[in-house]
């Protein structure tokens, strides 16, 4: 298993953990198609798989996740912004920094494109803070 994965998932459960959302049952884990961001809300529209649309909340909190890449697929716009994505994540990790801006502007062009991500949220807030988001190319 890919070390960025494990470590991600490995993250994710943490926070999850020391947020008591783990036991109250209170995240929900979608696969959305991203469809607007307004950067300077930081509002995020996305259609779930089965749903309909969907406003979420960035936060300060969220934790931006590695894009895991899933078999082939022909080369668009979102192969990139995943691959941009991942290169801020690992930059993060080695130097124990949050680059948020960076991100938010990685989400904006994901919107713009309609990229796919792996998104958890908290329940019952509208819009739904994001706990969680990965790109899913």
């Amino acid at each position: 298993m890919n070390k960025r994965v494990l470590w991600g998932a490995l993250v994710s459960t943490a926070v999850l953990l020391t947020s008591g959302a783990a036991f109250s049952g209170g995240t929900t884990t979608s696969d959305v198609q991203l469809m607007d961001f307004v950067e300077s809300t930081q509002r995020l529209w996305a259609y779930p798989r089965s749903g309909a649309l969907t406003e979420f909340q960035h936060t300060r909190a969220t934790i931006h996740l590695p894009g895991v890449f899933r078999g082939a697929h022909p080369p668009d716009p979102c192969d990139g912004i995943t691959r941009a994505w991942n290169n801020i994540v690992r930059i993060d990790e080695r130097r124990h920094i949050e680059t948020t801006r960076v991100f938010l502007v990685l989400l904006d062009q994901m919107a713009r494109f309609q990229c796919n991500a792996t998104v958890t949220s908290t329940d019952g807030a509208s819009p739904a803070p994001i706990v969680s988001i990965a790109p899913v190319p």
